[in-house]
């Protein structure tokens, strides 16, 4: 079977259209294999994004429910999770979604800027307040006014800046560095941090007031453990378009690869989906991702024998070592040991997809084969059905 060129439409699953009877399909100069052996990128992709967010789990509507409520409201906020697990998107969607959306959306990361300077960075400062401070300066409060001033990595702030914050929120003024007269300002405040919060009250770090004021809404971010159902589509998504932002077509997945993609724990989250997706897209030759393309950290191959490795992930998220026994096992043996549950999620998602495509082509497989870019007997396969009453 010749597989069909990529669909230009990446949401729409069964609408590529049929090839020629013996054309050759290649990309970026490579063959492209006609045996069936990967889920298409459009197979994988369910609809339109919201706010930027990919996926339809039960965790991210809920994400999603929680800031349309914060952003129907005037209330600081906020967001709880992990790194890379998407929080500066949570924060830009409630902007977006309030009644100050026509006005500026400014983010911070104090995280990132030196702790002596975190103050005047937020609140400005007048010139000679400090070394190094040639002239008046207006801070992301002053910019944000009208609009939301999103804080990322808030614990890292320390005592002086805390204090300057809190008077923020409850008398709404700030006082720049260096300066004897305070400045109305209409802001509202979006907080984010990866670490307890309350824990670091407890230890003194944090003020217990300042953590009191920002709680009134709490928007807790899932982990990417917490909602693997979404991560085929999260990956066809960033194929797609790391592709084109590098000038590559990407086809698809081989089901290996979205195996070891939906079985891995993502301490990253979804900044680390990404990265591994982009590896994969400039390694793949043929415009198919499968496991050999992915980080080794994921499939437990090593550089030097190209050999999978034997690997299990943990409560926490680190891999752990596999005995002996279990290492000397063939690959698809342990595969089944270690993840069956994945392996009923995602036969579940593969059969959903097959069905509907059956559906639109009228229950003709051939045509749904092709379309999916699968053979017909991997459908027959994996919906168990009988060839003969089928077959057109």
């Amino acid at each position: 079977m010749t597989i069909p060129p990529a669909e230009t439409t990446p949401h729409t699953a069964v609408s590529a259209p049929l090839p020629a009877a013996n054309a050759a399909a290649v990309v970026n100069g490579t063959p492209v294999p006609a045996d069936g052996s990967y889920v298409r990128l459009s197979a994988l992709r369910h609809g339109i994004t919201v706010w930027g967010m990919v996926g339809r789990s039960e965790a991210l509507r809920k994400l999603q429910d929680r800031i349309r409520a914060a952003a129907s409201s005037e209330l600081s906020a906020l967001i709880i999770g992990e790194t890379g697990s998407g929080k500066e998107l949570v924060a830009n969607a409630i902007h977006r979604e309030s009644r100050r959306s026509r006005n500026r959306f400014v983010a911070v990361n104090t995280g990132a800027v030196p702790r002596e300077l975190v103050a005047s960075e937020l609140f400005g400062h007048i010139k000679g307040s400090f070394t190094g401070a040639l002239k008046d300066r207006d801070g992301c409060f002053v910019e944000a006014d009208g609009g939301t001033l999103f804080l990322d990595e808030l614990a890292t702030m320390d005592d002086r800046t805390q204090i300057g914050l809190l008077r923020a929120l409850e008398q709404r003024v700030i006082q720049p560095v260096g300066a004897n007269k305070e400045i109305p300002v209409n802001v509202r405040i979006v907080a984010a941090t990866n670490c307890n919060l309350m824990s670091q009250v407890r230890a003194g770090s944090f003020r217990e007031d300042l953590y009191y004021r920002l709680e009134s809404f709490v928007i807790p971010v899932p982990p990417l453990r917490q909602r693997r159902e979404d991560i085929p589509e999260l990956a066809a998504f960033f194929g797609e378009k790391v592709g084109r932002e590098n000038g590559r077509e990407i086809l698809g997945f081989t089901a290996e690869a979205l195996r070891d993609l939906s079985a891995y724990d993502w301490p990253g989250n979804v900044r680390e989906l990404r990265n591994a997706v982009s590896q994969a897209v400039v390694l793949t030759k043929n415009g198919v991702i499968d496991s050999e393309h992915l980080p080794e950290k994921l499939t437990g191959r090593t550089a030097e024998s190209g050999m999978n490795m034997p690997m299990a992930s943990g409560s926490n998220g680190a891999m752990v070592g596999i005995n002996s026994d279990m290492q000397a096992m063939p690959r698809p043996m342990l595969g089944t040991r270690i993840s069956l549950a994945l392996d009923d999620g995602l036969n579940s998602m593969i059969q959903q997809i097959m069905q509907k495509a059956l559906e639109v082509c009228g229950g003709n497989v051939t045509l749904a084969a092709q379309i999916l870019g699968i053979s017909r007997k991997t459908i027959y396969n994996r919906l168990r059905l009988d060839p003969k009453p089928l077959e057109k």
